[in-house]
């Protein structure tokens, strides 16, 4: 039984198979929401060559129209950046996917361990209640 886990908080540390279903959801969201991004991303580029070719060919544009469009077309093609690790960091908490003790992201690499040992990587909280990993003397 798989139910959505978006929108609720989890009480660490969890069960293996919990965790592993917040993965696959969170996953599964990334990628649509990474489809229409893209699309809209990619939608804006090829758009903007007709019109720069209209900018280019029209002479009674005034002359801060080119200026204006090029900053314009910078800030859209930078600004993803933080746009978009903005979205991922909201995305992952609000599947819960936050350490309880260092709230950092559990997400990809930092999963992948989690996954394997039970544990953060960050700060090394027992996140997973049923894991058979156990760590070595040091690192308890």
């Amino acid at each position: 039984m798989i139910r959505s886990f978006r929108y609720t908080q989890a009480e660490w540390p969890i069960s293996l198979e919990e965790l592993k279903q917040r993965r696959d959801q969170c996953v599964k969201a990334e990628s649509r929401s990474s489809i229409v991004f893209l699309i809209l991303f990619f939608g804006f580029l090829f758009a903007n060559v007709p019109f720069v070719n209209w900018i280019e060919s029209n002479a009674t544009l005034p002359v801060w129209v080119k200026p204006a469009w090029l900053g314009l077309f910078m800030v859209v093609l930078i600004g993803n950046l933080p746009l978009m690790v903005y979205l991922l960091k909201r995305r992952v908490r609000s599947f819960g996917l936050n350490c309880p003790s260092c709230d950092k992201m559990v997400h990809a690499q930092a999963m992948a361990i989690a996954v394997a040992t039970g544990y953060c990587s960050h700060c090394g909280v027992k996140l997973v209640s049923d894991h058979t990993f156990q760590p070595p003397q040091a690192l308890r």
